[in-house]
């Protein structure tokens, strides 16, 4: 963002100007509305005869995934973050980090 660029948005340069001339506290605030999909997980149940083969009743494959997506017009990093955790008068993101993006895969076998 830039405060004196002609070709910076009218909303970048109010953001700007309130973080630099009046800090976070009492400068500018826009709408952290968000949807996020927090998990997805899926199972497939492998067929009898593959478990037969080594011995076991049944075998079972799982792949989860999880904080992966978030839709929000908010221009931070992520709307649930703040520099100061859990803190409610604090509106400050900076330095803060978004919840990684993970996947985790699973096997059962049930013998």
């Amino acid at each position: 963002m830039g405060l004196n660029l002609p070709s910076t948005s009218l909303a970048d340069q109010a953001a700007a100007s309130a973080a630099f001339f009046y800090g976070f506290e009492t400068g500018f605030f826009e709408d952290a509305g968000f949807l996020k999909l927090r998990e997805v997980s899926v199972t497939y149940f492998a067929p009898e005869v593959w478990a037969t083969h080594i011995g076991a009743k049944s075998i079972s494959f799982t792949l989860t995934g999880r904080n992966l997506a978030t839709w929000t017009k908010y221009r931070g990093v992520d709307p649930e973050l703040s520099q100061s955790g859990q803190f409610n008068f604090d509106v400050a993101d900076f330095l803060s980090q978004p919840p990684v993006r993970y996947f985790i895969g699973r096997v059962n076998v049930t013998f």
